[in-house]
């Protein structure tokens, strides 16, 4: 979550443009929501596309990538893996071999 004060107003103008790119929203739209969500242009757009942004995951800091692949995984369910006494069982015939 960003502080608005750190914010400069070039850097304000360049997140109201991606909203706008992103969405159908006008300029003063754009900056209220931008306000609304502290600055968060990714926020912004989630909320657009209704995305429901869940508040234990809102402030925890995770690159693009981990996101994608977080909502990866979630899409996909629960991969199940082999369990520990087969994985051994497999590596001991390899050994012997």
């Amino acid at each position: 979550v960003m502080d608005m004060t750190c914010i400069d107003t070039e850097e304000i103008k360049k997140r109201v443009e991606i909203v706008m790119r992103q969405t159908d929203y006008g300029k003063e739209m754009a900056e209220q929501k931008l306000e609304k969500h502290n600055y968060d242009t990714t926020a912004c757009i989630k909320e657009y596309l209704g995305i429901e942004m869940k508040r234990e995951h809102y402030h925890k800091v995770m690159s693009t990538n981990q996101r994608i692949y977080q909502q990866l995984r979630q899409q996909m369910g629960i991969v199940e893996l082999p369990n520990a006494q087969e994985a051994q069982k497999c590596f001991q015939e390899y050994q012997k071999r």
